[in-house]
């Protein structure tokens, strides 16, 4: 999405996608790339057939409200984690060699 268009990206640097050892530890940068604004820009790019539907779910996920509250434990905050959950339990993780490591 960064080369394809700098405009609908126009807060993102080469630091957010080439983060040297020290920017990796960064949680601005990854708030950044994960932000509104990125997934309105993916979802534009996909609209417009310059990107794979398949980053719909990066999309859905960049765009994602996470609650920006101290864990409490209570029904909504739960129900976030258990949909988190299964999610992470429905992912495939496949090596470059084809091995299912689930």
């Amino acid at each position: 999405m960064y080369t394809i268009d700098k405009k609908l990206s126009n807060k993102l640097t080469d630091a957010h996608l080439h983060p040297t050892n020290y920017l990796k530890k960064k949680v601005s940068l990854a708030t950044q790339l994960l932000s509104a604004s990125v997934a309105n820009a993916l979802g534009a790019l996909i609209a417009l057939g310059h990107l794979f539907t398949d980053a719909t779910e990066t999309q859905k996920c960049c765009s994602a409200k996470v609650p920006n509250r101290a864990f409490k434990g209570d029904a909504n905050q739960l129900e976030v984690l258990n949909r988190a959950l299964v999610y992470l339990h429905s992912v495939r993780i496949i090596d470059s060699k084809g091995k299912d490591y689930n």
